[in-house]
């Protein structure tokens, strides 16, 4: 809010909004623009690190924002940074890598940057693991990847990945 009045910034659904100003502290909140409008509500601290705001609604179907640091040093370049904000729980193979996300659950990964990495997303199905997504992804040590895999109870299963790269610019010569 700019001097108590509110300030409107509309997000798009699984992408990364501009980068907005911040002073802090504040209570931040979302209004949700639909028929359900749900409210997300965070209050942030007074910093100057750059800040992710990850908006997602929990298994029983509440609100919540995810602070994350989005700074060169806990999301550095060469990285990927793999967020459930679905659900259920999701299995993921990347590159060498294998882990489980619970709902809400993310993971910093540093696999090989300069090669292309397999990628795979798994949900537990009746005869086990169930491949809902595979690819082939090319890394670059110039650049960060942020994942959000959104994975609900629904049958068959299905998943939606969205994934955002930033690339470092060039150094001036």
């Amino acid at each position: 809010a700019g001097k108590g009045k509110p300030v409107r910034v509309a997000v798009a659904p699984d992408t990364r909004s501009p980068v907005q100003s911040y002073r802090g502290p504040a209570k931040i909140t979302f209004r949700e623009i639909s028929p359900v409008a749900r409210e997300f509500v965070a209050t942030l601290a007074s910093t100057k690190d750059l800040l992710l705001l990850v908006l997602s609604v929990t298994p029983d179907g509440r609100p919540e924002i995810r602070v994350l640091k989005d700074d060169p040093v806990s999301f550095p370049m060469g990285s990927t940074f793999f967020m459930n904000s679905g659900t259920v729980p999701i299995g993921l193979r990347f590159g060498a890598q294998s882990f489980d996300l619970a709902p809400g659950e993310s993971r910093l990964v540093q696999a090989d940057s300069s090669k292309t990495n397999f990628v795979q997303v798994l949900r537990d199905g009746s005869s086990g693991k169930e491949v809902l997504f595979s690819n082939n992804w090319a890394e670059s040590p110039g650049q960060r990847t942020l994942v959000f895999l959104t994975g609900d109870t629904s049958e068959p299963p299905k998943v939606k990945v969205s994934r955002i790269s930033e690339a470092q610019p060039p150094a001036i010569k």
